[in-house]
């Protein structure tokens, strides 16, 4: 997008990992990276826009929060917290950057992270950000 500074995406998501980081017993893991789980890694957003006023939109950028085997019965009661835990902490929060975070829906499914042979249960938050 032309006239998009980096340093704006770069600021949120900053300020995005900073919040998920307070999740109690959640990582904030980097795509490409060793993750250990629970983690949170957070995508790119589908389409970027800039709004009325020079405010930019990241439409669906999903915060994947990853625990354990998808077969270990602990795994669902993890994520269940986590899934608790992650909304409590983004909700409420006085955002820095961005001027609203919205979790449009929350998914649950399994993924392959670090080419492991088994996949993880996995709580997907898809969200929409307004920049500040």
């Amino acid at each position: 997008m032309r006239g998009l500074d980096p340093g704006t995406l770069a600021a949120i998501y900053g300020e995005l990992e900073e919040v998920l980081d307070t999740v109690p017993g959640l990582r904030v893991g980097k795509w490409g990276n060793s993750v250990n789980v629970p983690a949170a890694l957070i995508s790119l957003p589908q389409s970027i826009d800039r709004m009325t006023g020079g405010t930019i939109k990241l439409t669906d950028v999903v915060i994947t929060v990853v625990v354990g085997r998808a077969v270990a019965r602990e795994s669902l009661s993890e994520i269940m917290r986590l899934t608790g835990a992650v909304s409590e902490t983004l909700d409420p929060h006085d955002w820095q950057t961005l001027s609203d975070l919205t979790i449009s829906h929350i998914e649950y499914d399994t993924v392959t992270i670090n080419g492991a042979s088994e996949a993880f249960l996995a709580a997907l938050f898809h969200t929409d950000i307004a920049g500040a």
